[in-house]
């Protein structure tokens, strides 16, 4: 089944926690099902970034998380009707 959105996150940009962390606080399907994490492992930068995964293909592609972001139109992608066939998705 093709996943209705799906979004990927730049690890350099992200300015993660304690800095951030908006796109998790924003995310309506991040409180029930963790969509959007924390990495316990920080990038280049020492911050520690936020992650996404949807196995479940939960994600509607809504942009909330983009819209909310300080690196708008950098960190955060929104792709919408994301094809079966793409290899992001398992």
């Amino acid at each position: 089944m093709a996943a209705k959105g799906m979004i990927t996150i730049n690890k350099e940009l992200c300015k993660g926690i304690p800095d951030c962390g908006n796109c998790i606080r924003r995310c309506p399907f991040t409180k029930k099902f963790g969509l959007i994490t924390m990495s316990h492992i920080p990038n280049s930068k020492g911050k520690y970034f936020a992650v996404f995964s949807d196995p479940e293909n939960l994600c509607k592609g809504c942009a909330l998380c983009f819209e909310v972001c300080p690196e708008i139109g950098n960190c955060i992608n929104v792709l919408k009707e994301v094809p079966d066939e793409n290899p992001n998705i398992r």
